[in-house]
């Protein structure tokens, strides 16, 4: 008897035996295959789909990622013929740098950005944590270089190799306060922060929070970008003022200066924070 385990194609149509087909495997082999191929194909897309939306990632005591429970989706668990699947489940679970994929893992590195993964260890069939500097793919589903190796989001180190404290639902992270220092603006002179070690690889929206003080009878302004247009925020005259801004990321350099320069305005500043972050 021979195996067949499809093509991963979806068929419109099945081609059904008559009464008067001659009587031999072919003629009910034809319509098998084709719910076999479409079968494949539907697993297939569900193995792949992402589920790193709905999976709620935090950490509160800088040294440990809680990860929250997930299911609902499909596992593939077999990479070759004949491929076999099942339903996935992880229960809630907690990383820490022992679960780093280098060999005899003690810390991590300092400000630096860590992705998170559920990851099928076909051997012993079961679930394993790995926290890598290996980017998802393009569609945030598994590691790029792993296909059963589930992306379930990212986390940041401090100068200090400790995880900064944050929450992660439906792609959006949200640091605690004050969130990441970035950039002190104190003149018209542009000051630049480089934003690609500690943002994940498919980010593409900040939240700044911008603490302003202008001590001088005259307007400012902070002007921020990240590549694109500088949105211009108002300081008010004699006052310290707080904002915050969403910024669309066309570079991961973000950017700021003051309007006044320092002989105008000698006591202004801005301190600039990263209060949160999209991937998408």
């Amino acid at each position: 008897m021979d195996q067949y385990d499809g093509s991963a194609s979806d068929k419109s149509t099945i081609t059904l035996p008559n009464d008067i087909d001659v009587a031999d495997s072919e003629s009910v082999n034809t319509a098998f295959r084709a719910v076999r191929d479409s079968s494949r194909l539907s697993l297939l897309v569900h193995s792949e789909s992402p589920i790193h939306q709905r999976v709620r990632l935090s950490s509160a005591d800088t040294s440990t990622i809680q990860s929250q429970a997930v299911g609902g989706y499909m596992q593939q668990v077999q990479p070759f013929v004949p491929y076999s699947y099942l339903r996935g489940y992880r229960s809630a679970d907690v990383f820490t740098v022992l679960d780093l994929d280098t060999p005899a893992p003690t810390v991590f590195e300092p400000s630096r950005i860590y992705y998170c993964y559920n990851v099928w260890d076909r051997v012993a069939n079961l679930y394993r944590r790995r926290i890598s500097t290996g980017i998802p793919d393009e569609t945030l589903s598994v590691q790029k270089t792993d296909n059963f190796a589930h992306y379930l989001g990212a986390f940041v180190t401090d100068s200090g190799r400790r995880p900064i404290p944050f929450v992660k639902s439906a792609g959006y992270y949200t640091f605690d306060y004050p969130g990441i220092f970035l950039l002190n603006p104190t003149t018209s002179t542009l000051v630049t922060y480089d934003l690609t070690p500690i943002i994940p690889r498919y980010c593409t929206r900040v939240r700044l929070r911008l603490n302003m003080f202008n001590l001088t009878a005259t307007p400012d302004f902070c002007r921020v970008s990240a590549g694109g247009l500088e949105q211009p925020i108002p300081m008010h005259v004699s006052s310290n003022s707080l904002n915050y801004i969403d910024v669309v990321l066309r570079s991961n350099i973000v950017s700021a200066r003051l309007s006044l320069g320092a002989v105008a305005a000698p006591s202004n500043q801005a301190l600039i924070y990263l209060d949160g972050m999209w991937e998408s």
